[in-house]
C-alpha cells in the first residue's frame, strides 16, 4: 500500500479565484456602477444612476460590506444614508458576546414592550433599550398608516433594536441609523420620505480632469498607503472640493501630500525638502546661487527611481 502510494501520481488543487465587484481605482469604480446600473439586479434606486452606485459602494466599503450587500442594505431617506435593521446586526453581531431580542407585558396594552440586550466582548455590563407602545403612541407612529399598522410588533423590534446597536456598536456603524427608523422621521424643507437619490461628489467630477497619467499615479499612491474608500474620498475632497481651483496643481499637491504620509510612516519624519540656500565656510553669509549641479552619478533604471530626500536613498513607490 505505501509503495502504490508513493508512486500514485500527485496533483495539486487549485483553489478557486474569488471574483469580486469591488473597485480598486475611480476608474474600475465607475466601469462596475455603469454594469449595476444597466443591470436587472439593480435596486430601483439606483437603476441607470451609476454616480449613485459609486457613492452606495463607498459607504459600504467603509462599513465593511461588499458592493451588492451595499446596494441592496443601504438607502437614502431624507437627504441621509442610512441602513436596514437586519444588515446593521449582521455587522454589529460579531463584536457581541450576547444579545436578545423578546417581547414583555400584556399585548394589546400600552405596557407592551419591545426588548433589546446586548453586552459587548470586553464590555463589563449589558445594553438594554426597549420601546412600548406607549412611547409609539408619543411619538405619533401608533396607527400609522403603512407597517406600523400591517407589522407593529416588527416595528417596535426595529426601534429597540436600532437604539441597542448605536450605543453598543457606534463605531461599527458609523453613525448610521436603521432605515426602519429614519422612514419616520419627519421631513426636512418639505422633502418626500422616500429612498431618493444622492449627487456625486464635486471633487469626484474634477478629479476626472486630471491627466490620466498623474491621477493613475495618485490611485497607486491610494493603494500603497492603504487607505479605505472613505480615506480617499475625504482626501480628494480635501484637495479637489472647493471652487475655481486648477485640477492639474491640486493632483500634484495631493501626490506630494502622498510622498510625505509614505516617508512618514517608513522613518517618522517628512521627507527633506531641498534647498537652494548654501552655507558658506568661516561664518560667510549664504548665497541664493548655486553652484552648478555637478554630473549625476549612475543610478537605477527609470522604472526603479529613488527619491533622494529619504534616508539612504529610499525607492519610491509613486
Amino acid at each position: 500500500m505505501t509503495d502504490t502510494l508513493k508512486d500514485a501520481p500527485r496533483t495539486t488543487a487549485l483553489a478557486p479565484r474569488a471574483f469580486s465587484l469591488m473597485p480598486q481605482s475611480l476608474g474600475e469604480a465607475k466601469e462596475i456602477a455603469a454594469l449595476i446600473a444597466n443591470s436587472d439586479f439593480a435596486p430601483k434606486d439606483y437603476k441607470g444612476k451609476p454616480d449613485n452606485v459609486i457613492v452606495a459602494l463607498q459607504v459600504g466599503a467603509d462599513l465593511g460590506l461588499k458592493p451588492m450587500q451595499a446596494l441592496q442594505n443601504i438607502a437614502v431617506i431624507n437627504g441621509r444614508p442610512s441602513i436596514y435593521g437586519d444588515a446593521a446586526l449582521a455587522l454589529v453581531m460579531p463584536a457581541l458576546e450576547r444579545f436578545l431580542e423578546t417581547f414583555e407585558g400584556a399585548e394589546g396594552t400600552d405596557t407592551f414592550t419591545a426588548v433589546c440586550i446586548a453586552k459587548r466582548k470586553g464590555w463589563p455590563d449589558e445594553t438594554r433599550r426597549t420601546f412600548s407602545v406607549a412611547d409609539a403612541k408619543r411619538a405619533n407612529l401608533w396607527g400609522k398608516t403603512g407597517p406600523w399598522t400591517q407589522y407593529t410588533k416588527r416595528m417596535m423590534q426595529f426601534r429597540a433594536r436600532g437604539w441597542t446597536l448605536r450605543d453598543v456598536g457606534a463605531d461599527l456603524l458609523l453613525g448610521l441609523v436603521l432605515a426602519e427608523e429614519a422612514q419616520d422621521y419627519p421631513p426636512i424643507d418639505g422633502t418626500v420620505m422616500s429612498s431618493e437619490v444622492v449627487q456625486p461628489p464635486k471633487a469626484l467630477t474634477v478629479f476626472e480632469q486630471v491627466p490620466d497619467a498623474l491621477r493613475d499615479t495618485i490611485e497607486k499612491a491610494f493603494t500603497t498607503l492603504n487607505m479605505t474608500p472613505g480615506a480617499r474620498l475625504a482626501k480628494l475632497n480635501e484637495f479637489f472640493g472647493g471652487d475655481g481651483i486648477n485640477p492639474e496643481e491640486q493632483a500634484t499637491a495631493l501626490l506630494e501630500w502622498c510622498r510625505d504620509e509614505y516617508a512618514k510612516r517608513k522613518t517618522g519624519q517628512p521627507r527633506k525638502k531641498g534647498s537652494n540656500v548654501k552655507a558658506k565656510p568661516d561664518g560667510a553669509v549664504p548665497s541664493i546661487a548655486s553652484p552648478p549641479p555637478a554630473p549625476a552619478p549612475a543610478g537605477p533604471p527609470p522604472d526603479s527611481p529613488v527619491d533622494q530626500s529619504q534616508p539612504d536613498g529610499e525607492k519610491v513607490l509613486f
